[in-house]
């Protein structure tokens, strides 16, 4: 299962598609003005750039925090609820029916995330970006400083 929820559906192999001939070593280009490839900017370009290059949660961590960023953008901020408990960041996305270009759709996901240790829970930040992308982030704690006694 993926992500890429009302997304069309990309088949796994569409990387192969161009050097498809039983001939080895036979290598074809498709021109771009191919009726395979969508034009540029068209509606069905972008929802497959999109699908191809995110749609995705990524987890990033560095030393001062973590954060999870994740496509959202089939949802209103009110149809979003991000929660803490134990240790674990819940997210949970959910619309009723409502109509789009091919028919009537609704949807609905939950995601979890283990934080990391010493994380506390109430630090926990969510923000919606305009273009529909989840943010969540937290700062790391920072290390304790060992004091070190030398004897001279």
């Amino acid at each position: 299962f993926d992500q890429s929820f009302g997304m069309p559906h990309i088949p796994e192999d569409w990387y192969k598609w161009p050097s498809g001939s039983a001939w080895p070593g036979y290598f074809r280009l498709l021109p771009r003005e191919s009726a395979l490839m969508p034009a540029p900017g068209s509606p069905f370009s972008q929802a497959l750039s999109r699908q191809l290059s995110s749609g995705i949660s990524e987890i990033r961590q560095t030393a001062d925090s973590w954060k999870v960023t994740l496509d959202v953008n089939h949802f209103a901020p009110e149809e979003l609820v991000v929660k803490t408990k134990d240790n674990i960041v819940e997210i949970t996305g959910k619309h009723e029916e409502k109509q789009d270009e091919h028919g009537f759709i609704s949807r609905c996901f939950t995601r979890k995330y283990t934080l990391p240790p010493g994380v506390e829970a109430t630090a926990v930040r969510s923000s919606l970006s305009p273009d529909g992308m989840l943010t969540v982030e937290a700062p790391l704690p920072k290390p304790a400083i060992q004091s070190a006694e030398i004897t001279i």
